[in-house]
């Protein structure tokens, strides 16, 4: 399974980062290119514990949601609601200039993907504790899922 531990897979995700372009239209939800930029950055900031999130955990997120999200190989389907600090149209996360919001979701990816195991991860608001393996997991496909919006 792809996760951003593998250092091919970061150079891959990143190679496709650079493949958006700030016109570039997508093909399903309302974010632009450079607000799903920034939204990724969000995410995985929030990941890393640099920014706060807003628990919304259920029994059902944690234990049926998280699997399958995370392990069954399916296409994460559009429209799922984001979290209100995670949203790239509001809460003073608005895009800035595209280059360098691009150069820090590169450097994110980078981030995530080469943290050592002994930092403590955050908890990720729907589905709670998760190890590094699953964190890094989950930064993989959130991240894909935006790429692919955008075709990238």
């Amino acid at each position: 399974m792809k996760s951003l531990a593998q250092r091919g897979t970061r150079a891959e995700m990143i190679a496709r980062v650079h493949q958006v372009r700030p016109d570039s239209v997508g093909k399903f939800g309302v974010l632009t290119a450079p607000e799903m930029i920034v939204h990724c950055v969000i995410c995985l900031e929030a990941g890393l514990g640099l920014r706060s999130v807003s628990p919304a955990e259920t029994f059902l997120m944690r234990r049926v949601v998280k699997y399958v999200a995370l392990y069954l190989p399916t296409p994460w389907p559009p429209g799922f609601k984001t979290r209100p600090e995670m949203d790239a149209r509001s809460n003073g996360n608005r895009p800035g200039e595209f280059v360098s919001d691009v150069a820090k979701l590169v450097q994110r990816i980078e981030d995530f993907g080469t943290r050592h195991s002994m930092q403590p991860w955050a908890r990720h608001p729907m589905f709670g504790a998760m190890s590094e393996a699953e964190w890094k997991r989950w930064a993989y496909l959130h991240t894909d899922h935006h790429l692919k919006q955008f075709s990238a």
